[in-house]
């Protein structure tokens, strides 16, 4: 039998920085609309980590340059 290891805060504490950082970037009202957009879109699915960035890089309510110089893969 497999031990798995012990759940920690990290996960939640790197995914709660990663949405922070792109909401300080875009501003909260385009942000929030697109917290409804991502709620509308994924109900009840699991994603993988390119989904989302996809759907970030892809929302049409961010301004391009906002998000440009995201350095994803030092977030993955």
């Amino acid at each position: 039998m497999q031990r798995r290891p012990p759940l920690t805060q990290v996960p939640y504490e790197k995914g709660f920085n990663l949405l922070y950082a792109i909401q300080r970037r875009v501003g909260d009202d385009a942000f929030e609309a697109f917290a409804k957009h991502y709620i509308a879109t994924f109900q009840s699915k699991l994603i993988s980590s390119d989904d989302f960035k996809t759907l970030v890089m892809t929302y049409k309510g961010f301004p391009k340059s906002s998000l440009a110089d995201l350095d994803w893969d030092a977030w993955y």
